[in-house]
């Protein structure tokens, strides 16, 4: 079955390009929630030192008015060496905070966007609202789900019920906030619902991953023809 293992972050108030370490198993998938403050750019792209890209599978979600898109971006190959990882955020510049949380899952086969069975984002939610992301699908109860608020406060919010929080970061100033939280299996609703208000303009998303088994093409070749040489003799 597929479950979280562990995250790693590097979220703070320096802009331009963050990196943040993780050192996951053999065959593990790492889910990144990334993005940033202060421009309505979005980041240039997810990659690590390992040869991974990253394909964006949910967002962007932007907080109100249009800024600081935040987004859920899935690894497009399963970890093949259980050593440390530097996984790179590329910022297009003059943001001035924001940073990436990745998150490692075993138990998976697919990767990139064939991971993904759902997802959703919600953006240009005003403060005093209760964040809540509608996916494009109903969740199967064996999959595991990822669901990220971003919002203009730095202060705390209560994770979806039967959701983990894994991670609840931010900063004063600029006044923003990162919120992650997973459930491995049981989650059934299309509408993923955080458990309190924000207190700042925010901005959700969220992605239910397929942890079903990868299916694997084997052709099976055709038998040669031999194609038997006949000596004809002709008489003139």
């Amino acid at each position: 079955m597929a479950a979280y293992v562990q995250i790693a972050s590097q979220y703070n108030t320096t802009g331009g390009n963050r990196t943040a370490t993780i050192t996951p198993a053999v065959n593990g998938l790492l889910v990144v929630c990334a993005g940033i403050t202060g421009i309505a750019t979005e980041i240039t792209s997810i990659t690590d030192d390992r040869g991974g890209t990253y394909t964006k599978a949910a967002g962007p979600a932007f907080r109100a008015g249009g800024s600081a898109p935040h987004s859920i971006y899935v690894r497009d190959s399963l970890v093949t060496s259980a050593v440390l990882h530097s996984v790179l955020m590329t910022s297009a510049g003059g943001d001035n905070g924001g940073g990436l949380a990745v998150l490692e899952f075993s138990g998976m086969t697919k990767t990139g966007a064939t991971a993904v069975r759902s997802f959703g984002a919600v953006s240009n939610q005003a403060a005093a609202g209760t964040p809540a992301v509608t996916l494009s699908n109903t969740p199967l109860t064996a999959n595991p789900c990822v669901a990220a608020n971003f919002q203009a406060s730095n202060s705390v919010i209560t994770p979806p019920a039967s959701f983990t929080e894994r991670f609840d970061a931010g900063f004063t100033s600029p006044t923003a906030a990162m919120e992650i939280a997973t459930v491995d299996s049981g989650f059934t609703s299309a509408t993923i619902t955080w458990g309190s208000t924000s207190t700042g303009a925010f901005g959700a998303a969220a992605v239910e991953l397929d942890s079903s088994a990868a299916v694997t093409v084997t052709k099976t070749p055709k038998p040669l023809r031999v194609l038997q040489a006949v000596n004809r003799s002709y008489t003139y």
